[in-house]
């Protein structure tokens, strides 16, 4: 068997799907039951960081090509048929019984607005699966999203993978309803979360160097254009007593930075806000999550999947977030926390408030331990291969947890 991994870009999600695949297929090619392992990846890639920490310890049984061309990440339409046509070359040179599209957003999308691809795109021979993150799930809320939302559902329509894999529940759950006789092609593919290295609140504020006392929400990770942080600083403001502190962990934006110093530096001073305004490695991560009594993941309104809730959700604590979208969908399935929307300002305090209040009595349930465990590192690799290796996945040891069993517990299916 001759397995090929095509990644067009990366860091982040990228060389970690990169990874996960890997662990579970490196031992399959050192005891001879995969014939060959490729990974096509770009120059830069391969010479980078991440690459370094996570996937050289893998070079003893892949072969890296690394001939990818480059392309702009910026993704105007012709940067999108240029990932495609990347796609396809490599793919042609590396003639493969199984070919997995780590981020097939890109190629799917141009296999569903232009007819040449649909036939041409994926190799004639051989099962491929392309994983891919983009869609509204009919959420759409304004006319740019539902132009990108039609464009999205062409690409589900006609892309040609044998299987198309959907990070996000709510648009595998609008795909399965709304194309039936393209139901058996998807799959809902965990987005892998690490193992969080939960602590208890105070130890991870000791490990930190913070003060041990009070009840802290907070913020984990860098912060963007993306993030609510002017109106999470506003709600703590307006609700926040005494030993109450909201903590912002990772390195902030310049807008962000420039907000706190000149509007709330009475409050870093009291030590009622609390900043960490720095690259946080994950050991650090662990930790200020584990610090907190609630994890704010303000993003503004969107339907996409958010990596850090998730592993917020590892971290067994309880979340507040943004109604709209994957957040409000998971908080209210899974019961973990509350949502609201966050560009309301009143709504957005009264739910940080209740939050904080109801912070003790949080326990992490059984449909929770669920959730996390579908989002594993081992379930992702077990998941995206058992959906290319039916047959052959009982003999490899690949038993995935699905979606449905996952979300069945909640729903008493």
């Amino acid at each position: 068997m001759r397995v090929h991994i095509f990644e067009q870009f990366m860091g982040g999600h990228h060389t970690n799907y990169l990874a996960a695949l890997l662990q579970r297929l490196a031992p399959l090619k050192r005891d001879g039951q995969i014939e060959r392992l490729v990974v096509s990846i770009t120059k830069r890639h391969h010479s980078s960081l991440p690459f370094r920490q996570q996937l050289a310890c893998f070079e003893d049984a892949v072969v890296i090509d690394n001939s990818v061309p480059d392309v702009n990440p910026a993704l105007a339409l012709k940067d999108r048929m240029r990932v495609a046509r990347n796609f396809r070359a490599a793919t042609r040179k590396h003639a493969a019984d199984i070919t997995i599209s780590t981020t097939a957003d890109q190629e799917t999308l141009v296999a569903g607005l232009l007819p040449g691809f649909h036939s041409s795109l994926v190799p004639p021979v051989g099962r491929t699966i392309g994983i891919i993150h983009a869609g509204y799930a009919g959420q759409a809320n304004n006319l740019a999203n539902r132009a990108k939302d039609i464009v999205y559902r062409l690409g589900l329509r006609y892309a040609p993978w044998t299987k198309i894999g959907i990070v996000n529940p709510l648009v595998y759950e609008w795909a399965v309803r709304h194309l039936p006789w393209r139901a058996d092609r998807f799959v809902l593919i965990p987005d892998p979360v690490p193992r969080v290295e939960s602590l208890s609140a105070s130890n991870a504020r000791d490990k930190l160097g913070l003060p041990l006392e009070g009840t802290y929400v907070g913020h984990v990770g860098t912060t963007d254009k993306r993030k609510a942080i002017p109106e999470l600083l506003a709600a703590f403001k307006s609700v926040a007593r005494p030993n109450e502190r909201l903590l912002l962990a990772g390195r902030l934006s310049d807008d962000h930075r420039t907000l706190v110093e000149s509007g709330y530096a009475d409050m870093v001073a009291s030590g009622a806000i609390i900043l960490i305004d720095r690259y946080l490695d994950p050991v650090e991560l662990d930790q200020a999550l584990s610090a907190l009594n609630v994890v704010a993941v303000p993003h503004y309104p969107r339907v996409e999947l958010s990596a850090n809730f998730l592993r917020a959700v590892a971290a067994g604590r309880p979340l507040l977030a943004d109604r709209y979208g994957y957040t409000g969908a998971m908080i209210e399935r899974f019961a973990i926390g509350h949502s609201c929307n966050v560009l309301d300002a009143a709504e957005l305090a009264d739910a940080l408030r209740k939050s904080m209040d109801s912070a003790a009595s949080y326990r992490v349930s059984e449909s929770v331990r669920q959730l996390v465990a579908f989002h594993s590192l081992d379930n992702f690799a077990a998941t995206v291969l058992a959906s290319v290796l039916p047959v052959e996945s009982a003999r490899l040891g690949l038993v995935p947890l699905s979606w449905q069993w996952t979300a069945g517990i909640v729903h008493g299916c």
